[in-house]
């Protein structure tokens, strides 16, 4: 998240207009795009395998950016949104190659404390949505097992609920429900595999975007705004404190 005037030069020479949003432009970065394009020649010269066909491939690479840009962008429309909350409007948002940017302005208060009250607000309404992406995709994960039926797993599907599977995304250094759609693609269930693959990674995701937003605090990540608005608003903590703090931790 950031002011609706810091930095829009920049974003302009890097990046060109994708869409527009519920009044928001959406701009994504040329390094972001190059950045499909790579994992996609990466793809294409290993000419897939017998087990994953090259096309299985592209879409899985291409599913895969998709969810973490849309990701992305409703994690930033959370900023965005409070914004236009709190009396503010959404400028554009940026999809770059390290995540999001919000750029919004605010309504000036002369009392401090509502300023940094409005701070808070809204950077930690960016991590929050995750709260609400996560849960929403294990309704879709609910779906996509009953849309699978244990007849289409050579050997049973290893998880013997949803809830079971969800926990196993819920981890962010497990194997995105690896052990249910390879088994699909050995079967030639080649929709059913994609379908695992992408649910598994959004819920992935999710969590991994949560946890790195708020727990760690590295300018210019929600981490540090979080850390620093929170000791100055609800600490009393000065600012020129608060920075030191942020400086010592991030070390």
């Amino acid at each position: 998240w950031a002011t609706a005037y810091q930095g829009r030069q920049q974003s302009d020479q890097c990046s060109f207009h994708l869409c527009t949003i519920c009044r928001a432009q959406i701009r994504i970065s040329w390094y972001a795009v190059a950045l499909v394009g790579y994992q996609l020649f990466i793809v294409a010269r290993g000419h897939g395998t017998q087990l994953v066909p090259m096309w299985w491939q592209c879409l899985q690479v291409c599913g895969y950016f998709a969810l973490l840009y849309a990701t992305v962008l409703f994690h930033e429309f959370g900023h965005g949104n409070m914004a236009r909350f709190l009396g503010g409007e959404i400028d554009h948002i940026l999809l770059w190659v390290f995540g999001g940017i919000c750029f919004s302005t605010r309504v000036r208060h002369d009392d401090n404390t509502k300023l940094l009250r409005d701070d808070l607000l809204v950077v930690a309404a960016g991590p929050t949505t995750h709260l609400v992406q996560t849960p929403a995709w294990g309704l879709l994960l609910c779906l996509v097992f009953l849309a699978c039926p244990q007849s289409e797993f050579a050997g049973g599907n290893p998880y013997s609920s949803v809830w079971d599977a969800f926990k196993s995304a819920l981890w962010p250094m497990s194997n995105a429900l690896e052990d249910v759609w390879l088994p699909l693609l050995a079967e030639k269930q080649y929709l059913g595999a994609l379908l695992w693959s992408w649910v598994g990674t959004a819920i992935q995701l999710n969590v991994a975007l949560f946890l790195f937003n708020v727990f760690f605090p590295m300018y210019p990540a929600d981490g540090s705004k979080l850390l620093t608005s929170t000791l100055m608003f609800c600490c009393g903590v000065p600012a020129r404190s608060a920075a030191l703090v942020l400086l010592g931790v991030s070390v």
